[in-house]
């Protein structure tokens, strides 16, 4: 494992089935600085806004990101797949002004929206070609997104939100 990643390794998806830490070679590693403090949720909410397709699958919904994904959504037509945990979809349904932002993202045509009743191990976003691995620690505190083109990792990305699929149901207005 590089140095850049051994910090991080208490968040990394390392007991996920499949997962290899070589698949991050090339990884670039997004940190929060005294200067630039929402780097890592600044990186995934420009990839939600610019992105044509969009795979996500998290335990948590950030709000910045909400806006993003209806912004591209509405202007760009993009294609946006995601499964989340039910508490973070409730979190949603519980702020009228954030229950509005999903409805419009549902209405759209090029949207599917998944919530699993259950533990979703790790935060993944597919954007396009491009995989992040969203890092938060036992508090909720996010830590680093991993971001890379690796293909396998790409592939086993996709493999998990297609395991986790199988067992979500569809979120509806």
């Amino acid at each position: 494992m590089s140095d850049d990643l051994q910090e991080f390794e208490p968040w990394l998806p390392t007991g996920i089935d499949g997962f290899d830490v070589s698949w991050l070679a090339d990884a670039e590693v997004i940190t929060p600085t005294p200067i630039e403090p929402n780097a890592p949720m600044d990186r995934v909410e420009h990839s939600l806004r610019t992105g044509q397709h969009v795979r996500i699958l998290s335990y948590a919904y950030n709000k910045n990101c909400l806006e993003a994904n209806v912004t591209a959504v509405r202007e760009s037509g993009q294609r946006y797949e995601a499964e989340y945990s039910d508490d973070a979809i409730q979190l949603l349904y519980d702020n009228p002004e954030w229950r509005d932002q999903l409805e419009t993202i549902l209405d759209a045509d090029t949207t599917a929206i998944s919530v699993y009743n259950g533990e979703i191990p790790c935060a993944v976003e597919i954007v396009d070609e491009v995989v992040r691995l969203i890092l938060r620690d036992e508090h909720g505190v996010i830590r680093a997104v991993i971001e890379s083109e690796s293909s396998p990792l790409r592939e086993w990305a996709n493999s998990l939100f297609e395991r986790y699929l199988d067992d979500a149901q569809s979120v509806s207005c």
